[in-house]
């Protein structure tokens, strides 16, 4: 207990930086989910549902120094355009920034990890039909999923400031995307099993950014909603097959053979979205195809 502590003896790892805010609480999150199924045919069934996740309670390192509410000075800052370069023919609007109230430019920095006021909230809409195998030669399942997100911007530390929800929703990227599966399990002949996946999944919403000077530093500013672009839609057809081998009613050989991304497809799945010269430039693109040969033994 607190005044029954004995000398220190020793002190690792140098001087605290951050500290934890006493009242601090888990992040946590709810969900609520509500599903319908039905059999809609012989051995064919379809089930549609809706799930809701939200996210509360996040945590991160603020400076006690700088709250929000001392953002309050209005500043106007010019949209550089997609060059990053002031004075061009592509420079978008004025946009208000705000910058460091002058009382607090001069305090010294006091971080500390504690909750922040940036709750999420994604509602996802399903609906899969199922095929299934009964004694024929194929089983199929498809699926396709919406999800609307509603995000919160608000971060620790550069991302703790009102310039974050600039060209926001109420302080909140708000976005959809989509996704879609098909796979199937098809009997050959020859004892041969070949498992088909078509795989189709939006693009990755995006809006511009630039970076602004402001009295306290550099700030990073949406220059449009998030959801002002997106990257291209993807579609992934993957296929495997295999063959089994059984001898002394003990011991199975499977061989088997994968095949990824067939159509050596190489959508953007994500790009630098900052102005200037590399505005647009990939920075993770879909792996190329790729072949898989194996065997795996059993007994």
């Amino acid at each position: 207990d607190t005044g029954e502590e004995g000398r220190i003896i020793s002190v690792l790892g140098g001087t605290t930086s951050t500290t934890f805010d006493p009242k601090i609480k888990n992040t946590y999150t709810l969900q609520g989910t509500a599903y319908l199924e039905r059999q809609v045919a012989p051995n064919f069934s379809v089930r549609t549902g809706f799930v809701w996740n939200g996210r509360r309670q996040v945590r991160s390192n603020v400076n006690l120094n700088r709250p929000a509410g001392a953002y309050n000075l209005a500043t106007s800052v010019r949209d550089p355009g997609p060059d990053g370069r002031a004075g061009t023919a592509d420079d978008g609007a004025s946009i208000t920034a705000f910058g460091l109230s002058p009382n607090y430019l001069s305090l010294p920095v006091v971080n500390i990890t504690t909750n922040l006021p940036a709750n999420s909230n994604y509602y996802t809409w399903e609906v899969t039909a199922t095929k299934r195998n009964a004694g024929g030669r194929f089983s199929l399942l498809s699926s396709f999923a919406r999800t609307w997100s509603r995000e919160a911007t608000f971060g620790g530390g550069a991302s703790f400031t009102p310039n974050i929800q600039i060209n926001t929703d109420g302080g909140l990227n708000t976005y959809t995307n989509w996704q879609g599966k098909l796979n199937a399990t098809v009997k050959a002949k020859w004892g041969l099993n070949l498992t088909p996946v078509a795989r189709f999944q939006s693009g990755n919403p995006y809006g511009r950014t630039f970076v602004a000077s402001l009295n306290y530093g550099s700030a990073t500013i949406l220059s449009e909603p998030i959801h002002s672009h997106r990257t291209p839609n993807l579609a992934l057809f993957d296929l495997r097959s295999e063959k089994e081998f059984t001898f002394r009613e003990r011991f199975t050989v499977t061989g088997f053979a994968d095949l990824y991304n067939i159509f050596n497809a190489n959508g953007n799945q994500a790009m630098t979205v900052s102005s200037g010269a590399s505005f647009l430039r990939p920075t993770a693109i879909t792996a190329p195809r790729i072949a898989r040969f194996g065997v795996k033994f059993r007994f």
